[in-house]
């Protein structure tokens, strides 16, 4: 049976919950033991494997084809950059366009086994070539492509990304035109992900990991310097530094329904730090959907952010002068 289990064997089951109750997935597994999966499913629903099938395609296609229709495809509005055909490999993953949009870098598997980094044509998505290496070097075993990306420098001549080194993950700066590196920040610290330019590009904020807690820091681009900023269990991801280089943007589950007594982890908002005072202040407008991944307008006066708040992840703009949400696409 062609059932891909993480995501399509996870929406059957809560289809069978929704529809015969939650004692019908622990009736049918405890069956399955006794007599193999089909019989189980006949016996505790009536329907056969088929059956059950068609009906759950039937309720998908009733549930979520108005939407589709209401919603816009990504090609409707935008051109296609980087893609299998143009680009080879079949994962494009966390681009990142250079100051001036010429050229972007991204995370690929391409033509082989493991995940680089790649430089494109920002315009024509021409692949241009491999950024260094990881898992055929002796110097790094990976890049970290799940939940970092790479960052330019404000004058669009370096890269700064995350690379895992032996226990720990250092942070490396790039020349992209001698594709070469030229720094290797190593901080005493788990984990790093996602390190970001200040705007005059002397230092680097990023999220590091220590003790299983997110926390935010600043490093020099010479490696001196490292100082922590945020300092609680809460989670400080996507950080990124405003034009002005007073405030610093970032993605947590700061607000009311995060209780760590409990355990009860709230949605994550958007929030500004506040370099100057050390403060953070978590934007209105953020009680629903995870919204995360803050990128700064040029003037500063607004922040672009996803957000699944309306059921689907979206593009939406945090104007901050008025305070207000405003929804930029609306995809399905």
């Amino acid at each position: 049976y062609e059932f891909f289990p993480y995501r399509f064997g996870h929406a059957l089951w809560s289809y069978v919950a929704e529809r015969w109750g939650d004692e019908a997935v622990g009736a049918i597994l405890k069956a399955t033991l006794a007599g193999g999966v089909e019989p189980a499913f006949r016996r505790t629903i009536g329907l056969t494997l088929d059956q059950l099938s068609e009906q759950w395609r039937d309720a998908v296609q009733k549930r979520y084809l108005p939407d589709i229709g209401a919603r816009a495809r990504a090609r409707a509005v935008a051109d296609e950059l980087l893609t299998e055909k143009r680009s080879d490999g079949t994962l494009h993953l966390a681009p990142a366009l250079s100051p001036d949009g010429s050229q972007v870098a991204y995370f690929s598997e391409k033509d082989f086994f493991s995940v680089d980094m790649y430089l494109a044509d920002g315009v024509t998505g021409e692949v241009k070539r491999r950024i260094l290496k990881s898992g055929i070097s002796s110097n790094y075993e990976t890049y970290r492509f799940i939940n970092s990306q790479a960052n330019w420098s404000p004058d669009g001549k370096f890269l700064a990304f995350a690379a895992k080194r032996g226990p720990r993950d250092d942070i490396l700066i790039v020349d992209v035109e001698r594709n070469k590196e030229v720094k290797r920040i190593e901080v005493e610290l788990s984990g790093v992900t996602t390190p970001s330019w200040s705007p005059d590009g002397t230092q680097l904020v990023f999220t590091g990991y220590e003790g299983g807690l997110s926390d935010l820091y600043v490093v020099n681009r010479d490696g001196s310097g490292l100082r922590q900023l945020t300092e609680d269990k809460y989670a400080d991801l996507h950080p990124v530094w405003s034009p002005d280089g007073g405030s610093i943007a970032f993605a947590t589950d700061r607000g009311p329904e995060t209780d760590f007594r409990t355990l009860a982890f709230g949605n994550f908002r958007i929030a500004l730090y506040d370099l100057a005072t050390g403060s953070v202040r978590v934007l209105d407008r953020m009680d629903n959907g995870k919204n995360v991944s803050p990128q700064w307008s040029p003037d500063g006066r607004s922040l672009a952010f996803v957000s699944d708040r309306n059921g689907v992840s979206n593009v939406f703009l945090y104007d901050l002068d008025a305070n207000d949400v405003y929804q930029l696409t609306d995809f399905y």
